[in-house]
């Protein structure tokens, strides 16, 4: 039961199919169920009247068997925005909130948010991939990924019934070489610290760049440390929070502690005698520091690693210091997460296994160890190839 008729388009004069059929009586409501059509369901027009008669044959077979689903006035939008409030902004950290915001802001509901939902096809999609890669943009694979996520969000609504993005063929980015982020090796780290305790406010700074490296703790991990997290009879530290930055309403940025590490789990790791002397020397004198401040530091919440004002350190302050600190000095150029890696790597080198790095780091899956391993293992190939030898020749 359809009617099939001609149109010419205004878009290009060409002369295309419709069709208005009646599919049968809604069996909930028994209201009469009929659809307008003038692309199929992979969004092409129609050309000839065979194919529009396929596509009202192909609708009143899912009708029938109860895979028929209605039309949905929705956007891209709007579910996009339903997503973000009720599924996925309470799963990520605020950092990670704002970034995907930005992505969907910038670049995903320009181009499709204000079509509706149950109307993008794949071709649309892979329009859209083809344009974020024309924009040079690395991070095209996952902002296409946020996008599967909101048109699975939408079948579980019952809004579509298929998730097109399942269809859609999204190209491989050519994979970039990965920079190898600098490290010190034993003599230049022992170098950098003692440099850090010579550095403006000594015994914080001195501190603070000692525990990084002999702990390999991230800088967010160290900024939320508090003394009570420090079990100094034990001779461990329990990392549980992490410091991040965030931006608040008015759009500024502000500091936000996490109940827990980038990997979402805490951990506890042994500390060597050398840094358990420094860090009840430097809570002395953070005693005495910060009393003249007019703080009182003896509460268990006291914050390790406070800024002046005894609250949070920003971890941006530190990366500020410390590249201060090794241009003052005139040594290599290491970042805070450079320290990470210097522990990660001075390990190895210390004959540790590759899963005792991993818990000691916290990384999640033993890939990110293997990483630094192979950049480790990678300065000694000559030595490698030396011991192969003179096993052979024995």
């Amino acid at each position: 039961m359809a009617r099939y008729y001609k149109y010419t388009s205004k878009k290009d004069k060409k002369e295309y199919w419709a069709f208005n059929a009646y599919l049968g009586s809604d069996p909930l409501t028994s209201k009469p169920v009929r659809v307008h059509r003038r692309r199929d369901d992979q969004g092409k027009l129609f050309l000839t009247k065979k194919q529009a008669t396929l596509e009202a044959a192909r609708l009143k077979i899912e009708f029938d068997s109860g895979d028929y689903t209605k039309p949905s006035n929705q956007t891209f939008e709007s579910i996009y925005n339903d997503w973000l409030e009720k599924r996925y902004s309470e799963t990520v950290k605020d950092s990670t909130l704002r970034k995907t915001k930005e992505a969907f802001t910038n670049h995903i509901l320009p181009e499709i948010g204000s079509l509706n939902i149950d109307k993008i096809s794949k071709y649309q999609l892979e329009k859209l991939a083809k344009r974020l890669i024309s924009k040079g943009l690395s991070k095209y694979e996952l902002f296409m990924n946020y996008v599967g996520k909101v048109f699975s969000y939408a079948v579980h609504r019952e809004l579509i019934k298929d998730n097109p993005m399942t269809k859609t063929y999204i190209p491989k980015p050519k994979r970039k070489q990965k920079k190898e982020t600098p490290f010190f090796d034993k003599q230049e780290l022992h170098a950098f610290v003692e440099c850090a305790y010579k550095y403006g406010y000594g015994a914080k700074w001195g501190s603070l760049f000692h525990f990084i490296s002999y702990t390999g703790c991230r800088v967010g991990e160290a900024c939320a440390l508090r003394w009570s997290d420090i079990d100094m009879n034990t001779s461990e530290v329990t990392l549980s929070k992490t410091l991040a930055t965030a931006w608040n309403d008015k759009g500024n940025t502000t500091l936000v502690e996490h109940d827990t590490t980038k990997n979402g789990e805490h951990r506890t790791i042994a500390l060597d005698p050398l840094t358990i002397r420094k860090m009840k020397e430097w809570k002395a004198q953070q005693a005495k520091d910060y009393l003249k401040l007019g703080y009182n530091t003896f509460n268990p919440y006291q914050l390790v690693f406070p800024n002046e004002t005894n609250t949070w350190l920003s971890p941006n302050v530190v990366h500020s210091t410390m590249s201060r600190l090794t241009k003052k000095f005139n040594l290599k150029h290491v970042t805070p997460h450079g320290l990470r890696h210097s522990h990660c790597s001075l390990l190895f080198e210390a004959n540790a296994s590759i899963k005792q790095v991993q818990v000691r780091l916290g990384h999640n899956d033993v890939k990110t160890t293997m990483d630094v391993y192979a950049h480790v293992t990678k300065d000694k190939e000559e030595e490698t190839a030396k011991l192969f030898l003179d096993y052979m020749q024995k």
